[in-house]
C-alpha cells in the first residue's frame, strides 16, 4: 500500500513538472524580436546620441481583414534638454514580429486594443480628422482616425 502510494505521488509530481515545461521549445521573446525589427526597419527609430528610447511596450493586438497586427507604444526623448521633450508613436508588427509601420501620436496616447481599434487616451488630430481611436479593420495602409465612443478617453470625461 505504501509502495503504491509512493508510485502515485511520484507519477503525480512527474505530471505536474511536465505541465510546467513550456510546450513550445522554440519560444520567442516577442518584445526583443519586435525591438530588433524596429531598429532595423523603422526609419524614425531613435538611433543617435541626441535621442533615448524610454518606452517600448506591447499594448495588444488588432484584428484586420489582412490578419492580426501586434501594437506597440514607442516613446523616446531628446537628450540634453532642460525640459524633457519627446515623441510617441504606435508601431505595428505582423504575427511573425516583422515591422509593418508606425503612426505618430500627438497629444493622445495609445491605451488598449479592442477588435480592429487602438483606443487612445485623449483626442488625436491627423490632418482634418479628430478622433480617439485608430481603425485598422482594413489593414495598416488604410488606417483611419475615428471617434469610436463619445467622450471615451477624452478630457471631457
Amino acid at each position: 500500500m505504501i509502495r503504491l502510494r509512493s508510485i502515485c505521488v511520484g507519477l503525480f509530481a512527474l505530471a505536474l513538472l511536465a505541465g510546467c515545461h513550456p510546450a513550445n521549445r522554440h519560444y520567442t521573446d516577442s518584445r526583443s524580436a519586435m525591438l530588433a525589427a524596429s531598429r532595423q526597419n523603422d526609419p524614425h527609430f531613435p538611433r543617435t546620441d541626441a535621442t533615448e528610447l524610454i518606452t517600448f511596450a506591447h499594448i495588444g493586438q488588432v484584428e484586420s481583414t489582412h490578419g492580426v497586427l501586434h501594437v506597440v507604444e514607442v516613446r523616446w526623448r531628446l537628450t540634453g534638454m532642460p525640459a524633457p521633450r519627446g515623441y510617441t508613436k504606435i508601431s505595428f508588427f505582423t504575427p511573425e514580429y516583422a515591422y509593418v509601420g508606425s503612426q505618430r501620436c500627438g497629444r493622445a496616447y495609445p491605451m488598449i486594443c479592442r477588435g480592429p481599434y487602438v483606443l487612445m487616451w485623449g483626442s488625436e488630430f491627423a490632418g482634418d480628422q479628430v478622433g480617439n481611436a485608430w481603425d485598422l479593420r482594413d489593414g495598416f495602409p488604410s488606417r483611419r482616425l475615428i471617434e469610436l465612443e463619445q467622450g471615451f478617453g477624452t478630457e471631457e470625461e
